[in-house]
């Protein structure tokens, strides 16, 4: 039987490029920016659509890739838990950045392309949150991890039981760094490692 299950979910083309849980029950993705959580039809899973955020737009994407096609399913940015309960990802928000404008001029008609780009000195830059995500409880939450203005968050581990997701805080100058962790269940953070380097 699982090996049919299996097989059916293979033949999905619909759902190739969206983000399975572990054991394939549930599905991440994102529309209109906002992230988004359906079961796995070939798992006799619950298909109906539930929206978990309201809060995306165009420089601020639970998206993986910004696309054109904003009102299309697309592959969502999280990544998920061993437990295929939780998952986690960081929402990078641009929009108080500066556009930056190019030619492509690798086409047959060179077009106009613009994106957001950190210009050195600027006063705004790239804002971080932590999220967890909650697909039985259908919640997501914003860790609270704000230390040092405009700082950076990177994700790089999660416990085996998926009871802590650690994680790295680096301030803006690159000159301090801590190691992390954020309880997925409690949200409770704990700064395990502090150091500083500075320049020169």
């Amino acid at each position: 039987k699982e090996e049919e299950k299996q097989e059916e979910w293979d033949d999905e083309p619909f759902y190739f490029f969206m983000n399975f849980s572990p054991d394939k029950k549930y599905i991440l993705y994102s529309k209109n920016h906002n992230l988004y959580v359906k079961g796995n039809q070939a798992l006799g899973m619950d298909t109906t659509e539930v929206q978990l955020t309201t809060d995306g737009s165009l420089d601020c994407s639970y998206a993986r890739y910004e696309g054109e096609g904003v009102d299309e399913e697309m592959a969502a940015n999280a990544v998920w838990c061993p437990d295929s309960r939780h998952a986690y990802m960081v929402l990078e928000d641009y929009r108080k950045l500066h556009d930056l404008w190019v030619i492509n001029s690798l086409t047959d008609k060179p077009t106009l392309k613009s994106y957001k780009y950190e210009y050195p000195g600027n006063k705004h830059v790239t804002q971080n949150d932590l999220i967890i995500i909650d697909v039985v409880d259908k919640t997501v939450k914003k860790a609270k991890v704000d230390k040092w203005n405009d700082q950076s968050l990177l994700p790089v581990a999660v416990t085996s039981d998926s009871k802590l997701v650690f994680f790295e805080r680096t301030d803006r100058t690159w000159s301090k760094v801590d190691l992390c962790s954020v309880n997925t269940s409690t949200m409770e953070v704990r700064e395990l490692i502090h150091e500083v380097d500075l320049p020169y």
